[in-house]
């Protein structure tokens, strides 16, 4: 088994060394990465996801246009996506609806843009 070492500096200047089997260091890593992610990403994704299989298109640009309160209980995150599909390019605005409480995708709206 390979094991990672991780030297971590302390504000005081010293070091430490900690050895981290692989698994390990990809958990960490992970959990990092996730924890540097926007509030939106998980919904981008997801919109991104559904305007390809809807759309049948490939998303060559995206923009996400922010956070609405669609109700007292459920916000919409608003994303821009420029499409390509058979030579052409139009865009496209995906709407995410989450419930508030939960945080779990309600619905989703693609609107093109003519």
């Amino acid at each position: 088994m390979r094991t990672v070492h991780l030297l971590v500096s302390l504000a005081i200047g010293s070091l430490l060394m900690f050895v981290l089997p692989p698994s390990t260091l990809n958990e960490s890593l992970a959990a990092a990465s996730a924890q540097n992610q926007p509030e939106y990403a998980k919904f981008g994704r997801i919109a991104v996801q559904t305007a390809i299989q809807q759309q049948q298109a490939e998303v060559i640009d995206y923009l996400y246009q922010g956070k609405f309160p669609a109700s007292a209980t459920v916000t919409e995150y608003r994303f821009r996506l420029w499409m390509r599909k058979d030579g052409r390019e139009y865009g496209l605005i995906a709407h995410v609806f989450v419930n508030n409480s939960t945080g779990q995708q309600q619905r989703i709206e693609l609107e093109v843009l003519r």
